[in-house]
């Protein structure tokens, strides 16, 4: 009875297994490179082909939005537009704002953020920036 249960035991615990890796394929677009706010300065290193995702917190203001200010668009390029999602916690102010970009060549860049809009027609930019050093490796 003892062995009949461990070997059930550890067909289950193999199935589970195999179930969950089953949708981990690997990826022909690279891996995901994640950066968020941090204390210490940021820099990132990644692969040609790689996406690097900036996820920044937001309080949301009419008119603006997080911009690319600095980008060397041969070795970055941006993927898609910014994406905001809102915070549904009960205390939250804001959410967070997604940007994607692919890595195309091998290089160093300096990836700048602002958070700017205009108000009446002319543009303002707020305090928030947000910067990354990133380099791109050859996937060799």
């Amino acid at each position: 009875m003892k062995k009949t249960f461990l070997a059930l035991t550890a067909f289950l615990l193999l199935a589970i297994c195999l179930a969950a890796c089953s949708g981990a394929e690997p990826s022909l677009e690279g891996k995901l490179v994640v950066v968020e706010p941090a204390i210490k300065p940021t820099a990132v290193s990644m692969q040609v082909g790689d996406t690097l995702e900036v996820r920044l917190p937001t309080i949301p203001q009419e008119g603006f939005s997080w911009r690319v200010q600095d980008l060397d668009s041969k070795i970055l390029k941006q993927d898609g537009e910014a994406v905001y999602v809102e915070d549904d916690g009960v205390n939250a102010a804001g959410g967070t704002t997604t940007l994607r970009f692919k890595a195309l060549k091998a290089g160093k860049s300096t990836l700048t953020l602002i958070f700017a809009g205009s108000v009446d027609g002319s543009p303002e930019m707020s305090a928030q920036s947000f910067g990354v050093s990133v380099e791109v490796l050859n996937g060799d």
